[in-house]
């Protein structure tokens, strides 16, 4: 449990770090490069209300309501990102401080939930899943999109990804993503490659 609480402890300092620079390094510039393809997986189904678990700086929130009339709810660790979150997206969005294993929402809220370059950071990444498919309703969608290498390198990256400053875990390959979701009772609908390093998987509740 310790172990975990250091690796949010790790997240929280670095992106409060890097909060005010973040749209514009490579972190964000990844995240943003799979904006499109995250919106392309929603505009596939109805919904009316979305939440973004590790919502950063609100970037693909204010795009998703630029496009979609839907009600918007997001959620991060860091507080500095929050706060350009808010100040991008104003009152158009339920914006809250908290833990993606502790979702401040009641049971069957949202009709749909995204998480973007997010998921590798959680070191309980089936608490993580079991909570957004308690926040999601019976028939909505969780879209996750995150980095991924081929085989052999994830493998061996991920052997150094926890002695990171930033409190990254681990990359999952699509049979990971798999044990993870049968463990949490979701299941996969598809997994696609985003670009060579990243991933986009849409999970049914």
């Amino acid at each position: 449990m310790r172990n975990a609480q250091i690796y949010k402890e790790k997240s929280e300092s670095a992106f409060n770090k890097q909060a005010a620079f973040y749209d514009s390094t490579y972190y964000g510039q990844h995240a943003q490069q799979l904006y499109e393809r995250i919106m392309d997986a929603m505009g596939r189904y109805d919904f009316q209300n979305v939440l973004d678990v590790g919502c950063g700086t609100g970037k693909v929130l204010s795009e998703v309501l630029q496009k979609w009339n839907v009600a918007a709810a997001g959620i991060d660790l860091s507080d500095n990102m929050l706060d350009i979150a808010k100040r991008r997206i104003g009152e158009k969005a339920d914006l809250r401080k908290g833990d993606s294993e502790h979702l401040p929402w009641e049971s069957n809220t949202f009709d749909m939930i995204i998480c973007t370059d997010s998921f590798h950071h959680y070191p309980n990444p089936l608490g993580v899943l079991s909570e957004m498919k308690r926040a999601v309703k019976p028939e909505g969608k969780i879209i996750i999109a995150d980095p991924w290498i081929p085989t052999p390198f994830r493998q061996i990256f991920n052997l150094y990804m926890p002695l990171s400053k930033d409190g990254d875990v681990k990359m999952y390959s699509c049979n990971n993503l798999k044990k993870l979701l049968h463990g949490s009772q979701l299941n996969l609908i598809s997994w696609e490659k985003a670009g060579e390093n990243a991933f986009v998987a849409v999970i049914g509740a």
